[in-house]
């Protein structure tokens, strides 16, 4: 029994691959959103040039909180149908960008916001909430599950992820 459990482990913990240490860039002056009421997720058009998914560095200072799809990779949707990959970028407290999956594994959603009341990205189906700082797990059913964050780029205002960090990325569950 124990071997099987140690085997299980190896299975499960290497499936991914090693964590990936992601340096965030700082966009702007820290940003106190106790005061900002909710924010919703807004959409946003990327470009696909080369090897990069590109967004505009303004929308997302505008908006704090995007939202935007890669067409040339896709995703389960959870309901049999294949779905462009989602992908979301925000603001932290600190002022620094995340880029990242924009997927709660569990529940399948694509869609967050950010709760002002406690200052958490919030998954908008389920109702998890990570912290906007750390993504770490806070509340509800997929705690464990935060959006897995991509490296990015920042060079003449537009914000670039390589496509094949994407095209790598393998779901937890």
């Amino acid at each position: 029994m124990l071997i099987l459990g140690v085997v299980g482990g190896i299975f499960f913990s290497s499936r991914r691959g090693p964590a990936i240490k992601v340096e965030r860039s700082v966009v702007s002056d820290p940003i106190d959103y106790s005061t900002t009421g909710k924010i919703e997720m807004i959409p946003v058009k990327a470009e696909e040039t080369g090897d990069s998914v590109v967004v505009s560095l303004d929308d997302v200072k505008k908006n704090k909180l995007v939202g935007f799809e890669y067409s040339k990779v896709t995703i389960p949707s959870g309901f049999g149908a294949a779905r462009p990959f989602p992908l979301v970028a925000y603001i932290a407290p600190s002022g620094k960008l995340v880029t990242g999956v924009s997927l709660c594994e569990p529940c399948k959603s694509t869609l967050f916001y950010i709760d002002s009341a406690d200052q958490t990205l919030t998954c908008k189906a389920c109702g998890t909430k990570w912290n906007l700082e750390t993504l770490e797990g806070i509340s509800g059913g997929c705690p464990k599950y935060p959006p897995d964050e991509f490296q990015h780029e920042i060079k003449d205002g537009k914000i670039y992820i390589k496509a094949s960090g994407i095209a790598s990325w393998k779901p937890r569950i």
